[in-house]
């Protein structure tokens, strides 16, 4: 009896190091298998950035992606340029920019990031050259059909400048902050964004001293994801016969007074706007001021009527005008304000 019980227990001892041994060789199996998908899957990638490049050379226009690579192994795929252009001679546009960086999750391959470097410069007909430069820009899509489901797009230090002004003095738009982002809400479609410290120089708004101010909003445009999908070929295509809803757009003056906007819209066929604004304002003074300043053909009318409605709300109280648009001609009540003209 004695002589066989030490033989029964060792067949019943587990070989751990067997066990080890093959679950060393599953691992680099499964490290050679995904080594090679990736590899794979990023040649997939590059031969399809090289075929969109190619049906976008075409019709004269040029687009460049100078070295690029398809980098992020083992999780992320990007695509990788040192700089990028694009160049339609026919019709005068010509933009190019530093280098691009983009990334998405193996996991999660429908959301891509992407960043780019400074600075860009930019020529379209009918507007100066410019130059555009920022300390981050950085962007952000989900896709999906038949668009994407929410794109994001932020920059910091943001500076614009005409490129025929030398020096410094060419900066015509200054910006700490500046975002603007687009979701889908079932068929709807929300716009939402900011800029703080925004300063424009009067030479690209026709001499307008439009001073230094925040800027936000939110707005939500009905039947957007119809609308959009059909491809409309400008801004004009997209506004008229349509409608939606501004929840919120607020100025802020750096020197004082501040107002936020709210309300229905409305764009018929012809381009006039139809709509019911909210618009509730503090330190009326200033701001009346401010817009004064900004808008000297309507300054008769803006600054009593900002002066008369904060003296009914009380010193440091928030006022409230309700502003009525018909066929583009403005009132607040009994009182005409201006035209809005046909979009």
């Amino acid at each position: 009896m004695t002589s066989t019980e030490p033989a029964a227990n060792n067949a019943k001892t587990p070989n751990f190091g067997r066990r080890i041994k093959w679950l060393g060789v599953f691992a680099a199996f499964l490290m050679v298998a995904w080594t090679g998908g990736w590899f794979y899957l990023a040649r997939l990638g590059e031969e399809q950035v090289d075929l969109a490049l190619a049906n976008a050379n075409r019709g004269g226009q040029t687009a460049v992606c100078d070295n690029r690579s398809v980098k992020g192994y083992p999780f992320r795929f990007g695509l990788f340029c040192d700089s990028s252009a694009f160049d339609q001679p026919e019709k005068g546009v010509r933009v190019s920019a530093g280098a691009l960086r983009t990334a998405a999750q193996v996991y999660n391959p429908w959301h891509l990031v992407a960043e780019l470097d400074g600075p860009a410069s930019i020529e379209v007909p009918g507007m100066e050259p410019l130059e555009i430069n920022w300390s981050l820009l950085h962007s952000s899509v989900r896709a999906d059909r038949p668009l994407p489901d929410r794109v994001s797009i932020e920059a910091k230090d943001l500076e614009v400048s005409l490129k025929s002004r030398p020096g410094l003095g060419n900066r015509v738009i200054l910006s700490s902050y500046a975002a603007s982002h687009m979701r889908k809400e079932d068929k709807d479609i929300a716009f939402a964004g900011e800029v703080d410290n925004l300063m424009i120089d009067p030479v690209i708004v026709k001499g307008r001293d439009i001073p230094a101010l925040s800027v936000s909003y939110d707005a939500v445009l009905t039947d957007g994801v119809g609308i959009l999908a059909a491809k409309p070929k400008n801004i004009r295509d997209v506004l008229r016969g349509a409608s939606g809803q501004i929840r919120s757009a607020t100025l802020t003056f750096q020197a004082g007074g501040a107002m936020t906007l709210s309300g229905p819209l409305s764009v018929d066929a012809s381009g006039f706007v139809d709509g019911d604004i909210t618009l509730k304002f503090t330190d009326g003074e200033k701001l009346g001021a401010a817009l004064a300043k900004a808008l000297p053909e309507a300054a008769s009318v803006i600054e009593p009527s900002l002066s008369a409605a904060a003296m009914a709300a009380g010193k440091d109280k928030e006022a409230t005008l309700t502003l009525t648009i018909r066929k583009g001609k403005v009132s607040a009540g009994f009182f005409p304000l201006g035209d809005i003209p046909p979009i």
